[in-house]
């Protein structure tokens, strides 16, 4: 009996060992004097870069660290030796070696500067917590606290603990005293088991049957939803239309009118800015985005505005102001036939623009052409950075084959739309709820002698009907369009047409995608009954 007791205790004393005892096991793998850092759920001393670092009791974190948890694309100008990082809604600016530091134009004197330390570029993190709007506390350990999605604060309203592993039987972590806070991350009501932060930073596992008494739910923050819009452009280069006795369009939310334009390369704007007719448009609930573009500006002039750090802040105060004065709602930047290798540059002048119009209520969206085209139409974007700048990313899907193409074809066929679509979703990674689809009101005739493409025209949508009640016009199921097809000896005269069916096949994609909305060009190409048409396509 005595035996069979000690071989018992034994088997017990094994089974103790190999499957209870390492869920209390201790892994102390950190330096005496390591400061350590917990950003948001996660301990991250062993992973970033560089080690944290403290200057004159200030917390120094380097530059990749930066780059990694705050701001992957913190921007550094060579020729004025500054750092510029970017949030939502700040701007700012940090000179190497300066204690002078500048946030949203504002300049702030600082007691630790940017600085190399053992040639790597450390940032005092403590300086930008407006800009980041995170929270640091340097308890015994460095926690900062970034805004998330899907995590929650509560007030212990009794003891809750803390364990390592998802098990009763693992090493107690830490107690959350009656009164303190603890955050809770990864949280799903379907699970038994939850993880958390204290406010000292300890991490680990609570079970779900201790937060029974809260209603987690309520404390989490719901991820807003991106507004759908639909926009209109409006040509007013040279003077503004007078819409003053037109009715709303039912469907229409902004109105976009080409009215403010580069005039040198020192980032100065000229404009054509009309107070009665933003009157007009908010009088019909209209929003008002004026329309920013480098028009006739060419690569090199633009390319010297962009990779200007004071021409982009001339350009962005001269906006900012713009804005305040005649009491418009936002902004649509149209730069196009730009230099590919400034294609970091002008995501960076996007950012400097958004953040600042954004802090004072603007709402930013910039313009795209299509994805894998040539250097200076196409590449010249990035399509990720640029849409996580903005609010709106307006994709132009029109010009498939544009006014200097040698091959006649369509405008914007519904394949071909829809395809880049699928690329800047699927490919560029492009946020697809703030895409705006950009719409045509308008087709291409083309004139083909022996092969060859002699002449192309716009024929807008109000001028279609003697193609589209040919006799020579078909509907192509593929192209989702008309096609109109004339043989005069030598002479082929070839159109596909963008009318209402073709449009309304593209609003489908609006849904299937469930992008951001739709915008058209222009206003005045359409068809009178057009947009009743169609509005009850608009409501996606």
């Amino acid at each position: 009996m005595k035996r069979l007791i000690i071989t018992f205790l034994f088997l017990f004393i094994s089974l103790y060992i190999f499957y209870i005892a390492p869920n209390y096991q201790v892994n102390t793998f950190y330096d005496k004097d390591e400061i350590r850092l917990v950003i948001n759920d996660k301990e991250v001393t062993k992973d970033i870069p560089e080690e944290v670092k403290m200057v004159d009791g200030k917390i120094m974190l380097s530059k990749d660290t930066i780059d990694i948890y705050f701001d992957k694309w913190l921007y550094y100008d060579e020729k004025y030796e500054t750092y510029i990082t970017t949030s939502d809604i700040h701007v700012a600016k940090m000179k190497i070696n300066s204690n002078i530091m500048e946030i949203d134009g504002v300049e702030k004197n600082i007691n630790v500067p940017v600085q190399l330390i053992d040639n790597i570029v450390y940032i005092p993190i403590e300086e930008l917590t407006e800009v980041y709007n995170i929270e640091i506390e340097n308890n015994s350990k460095i926690i900062i606290t970034t805004p998330r999605a899907e995590s929650a604060t509560i007030t212990a309203q009794d003891e809750i603990i803390l364990k390592g592993l998802k098990k009763n039987l693992s090493r107690k972590i830490a107690k959350v005293e009656i009164g303190e806070e603890l955050d809770i991350y990864r949280y799903s009501k379907d699970k038994d088991w939850v993880w958390t932060r204290t406010s000292k930073g300890e991490l680990g596992y609570v079970n779900q049957k201790d937060l029974t008494r809260y209603n987690i739910e309520e404390y989490i923050d719901k991820e807003e939803k991106i507004e759908k819009i639909n926009l209109i452009w409006e040509y007013a280069e040279n003077y503004t239309p007078d819409r003053s006795s037109q009715s709303k369009i039912e469907g229409i939310d902004v109105i976009s009118p080409t009215w403010i334009y580069l005039k040198d390369t020192e980032g100065n704007l000229r404009n054509t800015i009309d107070k009665q007719y933003i009157s007009w448009a908010h009088k019909n609930g209209y929003e008002i985005w004026a329309v920013f573009k480098n028009d006739r500006m060419g690569l090199e002039n633009t390319s010297k505005i962009v990779t200007s750090m004071t021409a982009r802040e001339n350009v962005i105060a001269q906006l900012l102001s713009l804005c305040e004065q005649y009491n418009l709602d936002g902004i649509n930047i149209d730069f196009e036939e730009m230099k590919k290798e400034d294609s970091k540059e002008f995501s960076q002048f996007v950012r400097e623009i958004s953040s600042t119009l954004r802090k004072n209520g603007y709402t930013v969206s910039v313009d795209v052409t299509v994805p894998d085209g040539s250097d200076t139409w196409s590449l010249c974007y990035d399509r990720y950075e640029l849409a996580e700048a903005v609010d709106y990313l307006v994709l132009m899907a029109y010009d498939q084959y544009g006014a200097s193409s040698k091959k006649a074809g369509s405008v914007a066929s519904l394949t071909w739309v829809e395809n880049n679509l699928k690329k800047m979703i699927e490919r560029d990674e492009v946020n697809n709820e703030k895409i705006v689809l950009g719409i045509p009101l308008y087709s291409r005739l083309w004139k083909v002698n022996d092969g060859k493409v002699s002449t192309t025209s716009v024929v807008t949508m109000k001028n279609l009907d003697r193609y589209l009640n040919s006799q020579k016009t078909i509907w192509v199921e593929e192209d989702g369009q008309y096609y109109y097809e004339n043989v005069d000896g030598n002479t082929w005269t070839v159109m596909w047409m963008d009318e209402k069916e073709s449009i309304i096949k593209k609003l489908s994609l609006i849904k299937k995608y469930d992008l951001g909305g739709s915008a058209y060009w222009m206003w005045g190409y359409e068809t009178e009954n057009f947009w009743s048409d169609i509005e009850e396509y608009l409501n996606y």
